[in-house]
């Protein structure tokens, strides 16, 4: 059995090789998320990726006739700002608070710029 999981980081940062690590987390900050906040709304530009420490943010679509589903919850094993890898900058979910606790947070610029020098964190970071 494998030793369990400590909410005081991100799990995601935690599998990048420590050079990569450190540099991102170098450009981090840790903000405090509260529940029930909205982040983003669809159409809004995205202006951060956030890693989750012990906080919960869902991911939501508006349906039409205005109907809502959650189709993603994204904790301290994850990130919310994916669409940036995906070369988008703006969101088309409402991003939503439903845990509330701390994450770390970076611009989006600083993000992609990552992103572009740190070639073995992209390719782990890619989505596929």
């Amino acid at each position: 059995m494998g030793t369990p999981y400590l909410f005081n980081s991100n799990q995601l940062l935690d599998s990048l090789p420590d050079k990569e690590k450190n540099a991102f987390l170098a450009d981090c900050e840790i903000v405090e998320m509260t529940f029930g906040e909205i982040l983003t709304e669809p159409g809004e530009k995205v202006s951060y990726a956030l890693f989750p420490i012990d906080c919960l943010i869902s991911l939501i679509a508006t349906l039409e006739g205005g109907n809502r589903l959650e189709v993603s919850m994204t904790g301290n094993e994850g990130m919310v700002g994916v669409s940036l890898m995906l070369g988008s900058q703006r969101s088309s979910l409402q991003m939503l608070v439903q845990g509330s606790g701390q994450a770390f947070c970076m611009s989006s610029a600083r993000f992609l710029a990552h992103l572009k020098t740190c070639c073995q964190s992209a390719s782990e970071l890619r989505i596929d």
